[in-house]
C-alpha cells in the first residue's frame, strides 16, 4: 500500500514539474495538438479552436475542440441543424448553440462576429468563438472551473466526462483537476472515474481532517450538503499540504485505496 501511494505522489509531482517546464498542459494555456487531434480535426477547424480558446485565457483549446467533436464531428455531421435549421431542441450550427425552443436563444446572448461578416450560428468562426465566449462566461475564464463551464453547455455529467476524455486525447498532457488525479492513481495501479463528482464515490470517506493521509483526494463543493455540486479535487501530500486545491469550500476527502462503503481513519 505504501508503495502504491508513493507511486501516486511521485507521478503527481512529475506531472506538475513538466507543467512548470512548459512540457505539459495545465488548465491555463494550450499546448500542441496530439497526433490524434491532427488526424481527427479538419485543417480549417483546428486553428479556429486554438484562436477561439485564446479569446478566453484559461480555456484549453482541446476542450473547445472536444465540444465541436461531440456536437457535430467538427461540422461534418449531416444531422438536422448543423448547416441549416435546428435540431429537435432548437440548437444549430457546428457547435449546436441554441437559437430557440427548448435550448433557448443562447446564440443571441453570447454571439461573436469573428470574421466581420455578421454573427451567424452556421458560420464556423462565429460558432466556435461564440462557444468559447459562452464557456468563458460560465466558469472557464482563467481556468477557474472548466468542468462547470462544460456542464453549463450541456447539463449532463456524461457530457462533461465525454468532452474531457476527448480533450485529453486531443492535447497530450492535458490535465484538469480530476484528470491529474486519474493519471496519478492510474500510475499506481488504481483506476479512478473521470470527473471530480464521480471520484467522490471512488473510495472510503475521510470526514476528519486530522485523519487524512498522503494520497487522499480532497474535494470542494458549492453546497457542502450536496455532493452533486462538487467542482474541484486536489490530493493531500501530508503535513497540512495539498496539491492544486486553492479553495475554501471543503466538503470532505476520499481514500481510493479503501472500500467506498467504509469510513477511513488514521492508520499505519
Amino acid at each position: 500500500m505504501g508503495k502504491l501511494l508513493l507511486g501516486v505522489l511521485v507521478t503527481v509531482f512529475l506531472i506538475l514539474g513538466l507543467m512548470a517546464l512548459g512540457l505539459s498542459t495545465s488548465l491555463i494555456g494550450g499546448g500542441p495538438p496530439s497526433t490524434q487531434a491532427q488526424r481527427d480535426i479538419p485543417a480549417a477547424y483546428l486553428p479556429l479552436y486554438q484562436a477561439g480558446a485564446d479569446s478566453c485565457p484559461g480555456l484549453p483549446w482541446s476542450v473547445l475542440a472536444a465540444i465541436g467533436k461531440v456536437e457535430s464531428d467538427h461540422g461534418r455531421s449531416t444531422a438536422p441543424g448543423v448547416t441549416s435549421g435546428a435540431n429537435f431542441a432548437g440548437a444549430a450550427g457546428p457547435m449546436q448553440i441554441g437559437i430557440g425552443g427548448k435550448a433557448g436563444n443562447t446564440f443571441a446572448g453570447y454571439a461573436v462576429d469573428a470574421d466581420g461578416g455578421g454573427a451567424d450560428v452556421y458560420n464556423p468562426p462565429d460558432a466556435v468563438f461564440t462557444a468559447a465566449n459562452y464557456l468563458c462566461r460560465n466558469g472557464a475564464a482563467r481556468g477557474a472551473d472548466v468542468a462547470k463551464a462544460v456542464f453549463a453547455y450541456n447539463h449532463a455529467d456524461w457530457y462533461v466526462t465525454k468532452v474531457l476524455a476527448i480533450a485529453s486525447g486531443y492535447a497530450a498532457g492535458f490535465y484538469d483537476c480530476s484528470g491529474l488525479m486519474l493519471q496519478a492513481y492510474r500510475a499506481g495501479g488504481v483506476e479512478l472515474p473521470r470527473t471530480s463528482r464521480e471520484q467522490w464515490f471512488a473510495g472510503a470517506r475521510v470526514w476528519n481532517v486530522g485523519d487524512m493521509q498522503p494520497g487522499d483526494l480532497v474535494f470542494y463543493a458549492y453546497n457542502l450538503a450536496d455532493p452533486s455540486t462538487i467542482h474541484h479535487v486536489g490530493i493531500y501530500i501530508g503535513a497540512g499540504n495539498m496539491i492544486d486545491a486553492p479553495y475554501t469550500d471543503f466538503i470532505g476527502a476520499v481514500r481510493p485505496t479503501a472500500a467506498a462503503s467504509t469510513t477511513a481513519t488514521t492508520g499505519p
